[in-house]
């Protein structure tokens, strides 16, 4: 990795901080399900994130934990029948409902319920790769669980977090979710990734939306 691209990232991460903190709480934690294994919950929680926001993603859980008994019937839940949950303007909802349909009956298949605790006693790299081969699983997924819940080395990347990157020039607009992820993951060290993650996210949480007259200006310059 360059020096300046370490460099941008840093002095990304230290700006964020100094108005968000730098080590943020991590929303999803306070809404585990009682019993429920935390990286099963996680899984749950990053697909109702991913390309989404916090906010978005605790109403949907909270909606979710209202309308199924647990994770297992929400497993069992067609698609089609958990998207109106999430609401009409959900963004992806029916690709999002769909994938994590696909993903929840995978891990009860290889586990024999729904249950992602035996990630904890094996290897990371290969917790890692387990979750990265998940059927439906997109590599901010993937790189969330294995970050927030098995300690893994990992930083998730979606059109949101790439954005906030390109405009910080820590990368070129359009570069790849998978080569950003790169570059943030050797940019950091080992315990650095996670607290810099949730930085990142905080913020995005608490960007303030773009007026209309601002938005129509935009799009006429286009």
């Amino acid at each position: 990795m360059s020096p300046d691209r370490a460099d941008a990232i840093k002095a990304l991460i230290a700006d964020l901080a100094a108005v968000h903190g730098s080590e943020p709480a991590d929303p999803s934690a306070d809404l585990c399900p009682d019993g429920c294994d935390g990286a099963m919950h996680e899984l749950v929680y990053s697909f109702l994130l991913w390309e989404s926001s916090h906010t978005k993603a605790e109403r949907a859980i909270t909606a979710l934990r209202e309308t199924v008994v647990d994770y297992n019937e929400l497993r069992i839940s067609y698609a089609e029948e958990i998207e109106p949950v999430l609401g009409a303007r959900y963004p992806r909802a029916a690709e999002r409902c769909a994938r994590m349909h696909a993903a929840l009956n995978q891990v009860y298949r290889l586990e024999n319920g729904m249950t992602l605790a035996r990630l904890r006693e094996i290897p990371k790299r290969d917790a890692r790769i387990y979750l990265s081969e998940l059927e439906g699983v997109p590599p901010f997924v993937a790189a969330r669980v294995a970050a927030v819940s098995l300690g893994v080395h990992a930083f998730p990347v979606d059109d949101r977090i790439a954005a906030l990157a390109a405009d910080a020039d820590v990368a070129e607009p359009g570069t790849p979710h998978d080569e950003l992820t790169g570059h943030f993951e050797r940019g950091l060290r080992a315990g650095e990734a996670l607290p810099a993650y949730l930085v990142i996210e905080a913020s995005l949480d608490a960007k303030p939306k773009r007026s209309k007259s601002k938005s129509k200006a935009g799009t006429s310059r286009r």
